[in-house]
Order: structure tokens, then sequence, then C-alpha cells
């Protein structure tokens, strides 16, 4: 489930730019994930926009984070 999204808007974006959105992971355990997106102009030279989205286990019959490591 995604537990949290953190953006921080760096340079606007014109209307009718073109953008390269990337990801990758930048974290991850048994219980989290942490992906970084990043949004550039289409030269890769000028950061427009990041973001980071948080992604926590949840058990579906109980809908609650009860992860116990092995």
């Amino acid at each position: 489930m995604v537990y949290n999204h953190n953006i921080s808007y760096i340079r606007s974006v014109q209307y009718g730019e073109l953008v390269k959105i990337m990801s990758r992971v930048v974290f991850y355990d048994d219980n989290t994930v942490i992906v970084e997106y990043y949004m550039t102009d289409t030269d890769k030279k000028h950061l427009k926009c990041l973001m980071w989205t948080t992604i926590k286990y949840v058990d579906v019959k109980t809908g609650k984070n009860n992860y116990t490591s092995p």
C-alpha cells in the first residue's frame, strides 16, 4: 500500500514542453520499498521535479502492517 508521497518541485514546466520521467528503487527491505521518481527536460540537463514514494507491506486479510521477519 502506498504509505507516503514526498514531492519537491524544482523548476516549472512550460505548457507543451516535453519531459522525461525516470524512476528507480532507492531502498527496500521485507516491509518497505522507497521509489524515487525524477522529471527532467528531454536532454536531462535540468531537473524539474523529484518524488519519493514509500510503499509499506499490508496484510490483505487483516489490513494491518503485522509483518514478522522469518
